[in-house]
């Protein structure tokens, strides 16, 4: 089985759904084989013509690095492509309105039988899917009917049913189907996961989007007041709670990969979090109120802390806890101010406030114990610890400055929820004092 993150203490709950474990094709092995390419999912495949959408696809094996091509490993996995084209992950999208005539042509380029599920227009939904031999083609037509969005995939490995996760795990793609025309900035997320069982003591994972895992994920960009949607798949076979850093979002609808819910403007609701068990899909609409670097991302810790990162060592990140600390499950959002805005000067702060981590060896027999201990009056004694901490009591729209002292002997990360704050994990990764925003 996975291990699903590093540490000794891990504050998160998750849901995985795995499958037998067969003899992997090995990391790095058949390194002469063609690139696989991330996707960022913003040219439909195919060609369109009146009310016909007419594609090939093909999946073939490639070498894919999802940490970027100058770091290792590269990593041998099957993927899709259009014919004659560069192998993709997530696979070519598929984009269409409502009614189109979809002609889809599959070749299994493979050495081994695949069966592939998802090309179909949802009313009799594939559960079985169809087997393609190796050197096999095979036409799927459909006519789109139902709006929504939905993914295509392949398997073969395992048991073959289900997503996959590791070989095969990037036989995947989107099948989206519009009722109305898609708003020009509008942006699609696929999550996905790849398990290198090449790993044979814990079988490394890594979450990704788009086909890259964090500090390499594409940096969307945005200007204050834009009216932006988004779109995300949870391609993976583990759930995600996908959490937007600094603003509100609406959410539009939800969908199981069978069949879209299409709220109404009285179902609809302003959410930071939203929970995505494996398959399901969600549409999404966002405003920033202010610039600065943000982040969305998973809400499990282990789904994006260092651990996530595939290379031996980031000796690049030594320095940038933002970039070294994080990985996996991560997307960077830069927000410009709009032309003519003038930065907002913070007034200095009413009160200030010291705030200790402490420890206490032997609290809990064998181990140490550890609190946050806010300072009243003389600074508090090194071993003094509160479980659960000092509470902060803070009045609305007063300036606070808060001064976090850590005298324990590890590293420790700070999330304070509800306060959006510019730091590591809570706003600007590499700090506020960096004129580029993300330092690589």
């Amino acid at each position: 089985m996975p291990t699903w993150g590093a540490g000794a203490v891990r504050f998160a709950v998750f849901v995985l759904l795995t499958e037998g474990v067969p003899p992997w094709i090995g990391a790095a092995q058949g390194q002469d084989a063609p690139s696989v390419v991330a996707n960022d999912n913003r040219r439909p495949a195919g060609r369109l013509a009146g009310d016909t959408l007419t594609v090939q696809l093909e999946a073939r094996e490639g070498v894919w690095h999802p940490e970027g091509t100058d770091l290792p490993p590269g990593f041998t996995i099957e993927a899709f492509a259009e014919e004659g084209g560069p192998l993709l992950t997530p696979g070519p999208l598929l984009r269409v309105p409502v009614g189109t005539v979809v002609r889809a042509t599959v070749r299994n380029r493979l050495s081994r039988p695949m069966v592939m599920r998802g090309l179909s227009d949802r009313t009799d939904y594939d559960s079985a899917g169809v087997e393609l031999q190796p050197g096999e083609a095979r036409e799927f037509r459909f006519v789109a009917r139902r709006a929504g969005t939905y993914y295509y995939w392949g398997r073969t490995s395992d048991n073959r049913a289900g997503l996959g996760l590791y070989e095969d795990g990037q036989l995947l793609g989107a099948l989206l189907v519009d009722a109305a025309p898609p708003p020009p900035n509008e942006r699609l997320l696929v999550v996905q996961l790849f398990v290198d069982r090449a790993d044979t003591v814990n079988e490394h994972h890594t979450f990704l989007v788009n086909g890259l895992s964090w500090p390499h994920t594409e940096r969307l960009q945005a200007t204050v007041g834009d009216s932006l949607h988004w779109r995300v798949i949870n391609a993976s076979v583990a759930s995600h709670p996908m959490h937007l850093h600094g603003f509100y979002y609406r959410v539009d609808a939800v969908g199981d990969g069978k069949a879209d819910t299409l709220y109404s403007p009285a179902q609809q609701r302003m959410a930071v979090t939203q929970f995505m068990l494996p398959g399901r899909t969600v549409a999404l609409t966002w405003s920033p109120k202010r610039p600065g670097h943000w982040l969305y991302h998973c809400h499990f810790i282990a789904h994006v802390d260092h651990a996530q990162h595939m290379a031996d060592a980031h000796p690049e990140y030594a320095h940038n806890h933002a970039l070294g600390g994080m990985a996996g499950l991560i997307v960077g959002i830069e927000v410009r101010p709009r032309p003519g805005d003038v930065a907002e000067v913070p007034p200095p702060p009413a009160r200030r406030l010291r705030l200790f981590a402490d420890e206490r060896a032997g609290y809990f027999g064998e181990h140490s114990g550890y609190g946050f201990v806010l300072q009243e009056g003389e600074e508090p004694a090194r071993d003094s610890i509160r479980i659960p901490g000092t509470p902060i009591l803070l009045r609305r729209d007063e300036p606070v400055a808060i001064t976090l002292v850590n005298r324990t002997h590890v590293g420790i990360s700070v999330h304070w929820h509800g306060i959006e704050l510019t730091s590591v994990y809570d706003g600007v990764p590499g700090g506020a004092a960096t004129a580029s925003g993300w330092r690589r």
